[in-house]
């Protein structure tokens, strides 16, 4: 018998992230912060959903994405790992999470346990909007007074609810 292994496949991060809020976080019907930790090498080449549509289901779902990069920091020289530690970078920040680039395995339990005091000190900030509800993106920015002990971290923006048809 022939018991050769083909190698192959692709990586389809997005779809992972896509489908993990679609099919779990955003069917939790407490108002628990919910926040997704991607562990990843932030490389993407066989998903159906873009980048685009999963940092947009993220956002109206108000999901935390926590990056964890697998590419190790002496490898940044090449341009595919640049770009790909920039895709981890854009999740965390622009839902208001954080993304971590370890040098080396042993820090990431310190990542961990970062991430989880961040989710237990966060506060709620909440405004009415002058504008009535269109379904569009909106930006928000959060800036703290000139005591520069303080540091305030935000999600880039939130989309709207649609109007409701009658």
């Amino acid at each position: 018998a022939d018991h050769k292994i083909k190698v192959g496949g692709g990586t389809a991060m997005y779809d992972a992230v896509y489908r993990t809020i679609n099919d779990k976080l955003s069917k939790e019907s407490d108002q628990r912060r919910k926040a997704l930790v991607l562990i990843s090498d932030g490389a993407d080449n066989s998903s159906d959903a873009t980048f685009e549509e999963t940092l947009e289901l993220a956002q109206r779902h108000d999901i935390r994405i926590y990056c964890i990069s697998t590419n190790q920091t002496m490898y940044f020289d090449s341009n595919t790992r640049n770009h790909d530690n920039k895709i981890l970078k854009q999740f965390a920040e622009e839902t208001g999470g954080t993304a971590a680039f370890p040098a080396k395995i042993a820090d990431v339990s310190g990542y961990f346990r970062g991430i989880g005091e961040e989710l237990r000190s966060q506060y709620s900030i909440s405004y009415r909007p002058t504008r009535p509800n269109d379904g569009t993106f909106r930006r928000v920015r959060i800036e703290v007074p000139t005591n520069r002990s303080l540091k305030a971290k935000s999600r880039s923006g939130y989309y709207s609810p649609k109007p409701i048809a009658p």
